[in-house]
């Protein structure tokens, strides 16, 4: 998931809005382009997963704070990555912070791929007969 987040987040620009604003998000909504680009990799994390044959896919809650939290962790050690410190700076309110902001943004957009829409287009509807009767 680390990887993911990486390149979800931060290669686009190598790490220099995060430099600059210390934030991972542009905003913190899915209505930015940017933002649903970035999701759209993100959420591939939780389908390239090796599941065992043992392990139950609906038990799972794949986008648990901690495991974001965990994630973040990981790829700002990895990839060595600098945030703007100011005086007061906590690295553990940071982290929280920006994997509760990640984690919400990915389910919701995890909600937004699951199934078609619940009503079909007026337009791809199939046309009744016109009945001169009535």
């Amino acid at each position: 998931m680390s990887q993911k987040l990486y390149e979800g987040l931060i290669a686009g620009d190598e790490g220099q809005f995060l430099a600059r604003t210390g934030s991972l998000l542009r905003s913190n909504t899915l209505r930015t382009r940017k933002t649903r680009d970035a999701f759209h990799i993100i959420l591939q994390a939780a389908t390239d997963e090796e599941v065992s044959p043992n392990d139950v896919q609906t038990d799972r809650r794949f986008w648990s704070k901690r495991c974001v939290e965990l994630s973040l962790r990981k790829m700002m050690n990895d990839n060595s990555l600098e945030l703007p410190i100011l005086p007061g700076f906590q690295w553990n309110d940071w982290y929280k912070h920006q994997a509760l902001l990640i984690q919400s943004l990915a389910k919701k957009a995890t909600r937004n791929q699951r199934g078609p829409k619940a009503m079909a287009a007026p337009d791809e509807m199939e046309t009744l007969e016109y009945q001169v009767q009535d």
